[in-house]
């Protein structure tokens, strides 16, 4: 059953460079759904709980409404849906982290009925999520961690620290297989990225089941996607999101990275690898992490533990 329109549905989230774009996409071309440019709007959440005082009201409400606007303005992401964010500042009622994020979505996408959002680092989130949202599904991507790191090497942000990328891979298969067996199928759907780009159709298809649609995929136009872009301006790595989809790239990692790359990858995340049918090629024994990267490797492991225990977590 479809949401109201504004309301959130689902959330598309997984490693960075594993598909999370193509995976949008496919969405977007689905009969009255839709999924914004990223949000990022739970790296913000931390900062907003000491910013504000929760559950938001009067002032304050106006106040945090404004700055997650600033947010979006300074990411270029354009709001075509501003009532949204009009009907919050003026909401005669306390409102928490949650009715921000939703509001910050609907924002930025058509009024449709089954609306989600993709940030693959949200994955961190996916808890709270799960608790606060019991009606919130979870589309999830998962690529060969090798595939990964080739790929995060060729945009400006990306990890290019093994140790560091299989570290964050690593935790985030774990968090997949903790949300599909807790939340179950019906909440759940995970999917490789290497069989969605052997038979998009038929994972199209699934996507559509999954979030109760028809299965009546329709080519976004270009007067659409300028008014409700898929990603900003400033992410030129995704110009061809929109375009033919091939498996080309699915093996290019082998001819990317060095053995001692690929060693250190399969020495972390092979047992995950096995699950998800990722086999090793045996590169040899993997060097040993220099002080950056075991400085890299702690920092996110305190970050990732430090995120899934807040317990005081304002979402209401």
């Amino acid at each position: 059953m479809a949401d109201a329109p504004g309301v959130l549905s689902f959330v598309i989230f997984g490693t960075g460079r594993s598909g999370t774009t193509l995976v949008q996409r496919l969405c977007a071309e689905l009969p009255d759904v839709w999924v914004p440019g990223e949000t990022h709007f739970w790296n913000l959440a931390d900062r907003a709980r000491y910013r504000f005082e929760f559950p938001l009201r009067g002032r304050a409400r106006a106040e945090a409404v404004d700055w997650i606007l600033e947010e979006l303005q300074d990411r270029n992401l354009p709001l075509t849906a501003v009532p949204y964010m009009d009907e919050l500042r003026a909401r005669p009622r306390r409102i928490g982290l949650w009715q921000l994020y939703e509001a910050m979505v609907a924002a930025m996408s058509p009024p449709v009925a089954v609306l989600g959002e993709k940030t693959p680092n949200h994955i961190a989130w996916w808890e709270h999520f799960a608790r606060f949202q019991p009606h919130i599904k979870f589309l999830a991507v998962v690529r060969d961690p090798r595939a990964v790191l080739a790929s995060q090497a060729r945009v400006p942000w990306g990890e290019r620290d093994p140790y560091a990328l299989a570290e964050r891979w690593l935790a985030h298969q774990r968090s997949l297989r903790d949300c599909s067996r807790l939340v179950g199928p019906q909440r759940c759907l995970v999917i490789r990225y290497e069989d969605l780009v052997e038979d998009i159709s038929r994972h199209h298809a699934a996507i559509a089941a999954f979030l109760g649609v028809a299965f009546e995929p329709q080519e976004l136009d270009a007067e659409q996607l300028s008014r409700y872009p898929l990603f900003s301006t400033e992410e030129p790595w995704k110009a061809n999101a929109t375009g033919e989809v091939t498996s080309v790239h699915v093996d290019s990692w082998r001819d990317a990275l060095g053995g001692h790359e690929v060693a250190i990858v399969e020495s972390t995340c092979l047992p995950e690898m096995k699950l998800y049918g990722y086999e090793p090629v045996g590169s040899g024994a993997a060097p040993p992490p220099g002080p950056e990267s075991r400085e890299k490797v702690e920092a996110f492991r305190q970050w990732y533990a430090m995120v899934a225990a807040l317990d005081n977590l304002p979402v209401y």
